[in-house]
């Protein structure tokens, strides 16, 4: 799938903490499905993943997959607000075609 290798690029490549690759890739497939259907906050989003920590989530999942054109932010002029919305992109859409 293009998108693990695109984040293997990404993130992978460059955290400093052994990452357990096969969770990573689960916990964004289970983002975009999430947000296949649904417009949601960091929040939410966090509590369907389990309550992940959020700041990690943005940094490590929500923020690269945004810069690689799966997701978007609805507000993205404030990027860090509690009212922001996710949603997918064309592109991400696209991933479910």
């Amino acid at each position: 799938m293009q998108i693990v290798s695109q984040l293997s690029v990404k993130v992978w490549s460059k955290s400093k903490k052994h990452i357990d690759q096969e969770a990573f890739c689960q916990t964004t497939i289970d983002i975009l499905e999430f947000l296949k259907t649904n417009v949601s906050t960091i929040r939410n989003i966090s509590e369907y993943l389990g309550n992940k920590d959020i700041t990690e989530l943005r940094r490590k999942l929500m923020n690269p997959l945004s810069e690689l054109g799966y997701v978007t932010m609805t507000n993205p002029d404030k990027p860090k607000s509690s009212k922001q919305t996710y949603c997918l992109t064309e592109t991400g859409l696209a991933l479910f075609n």
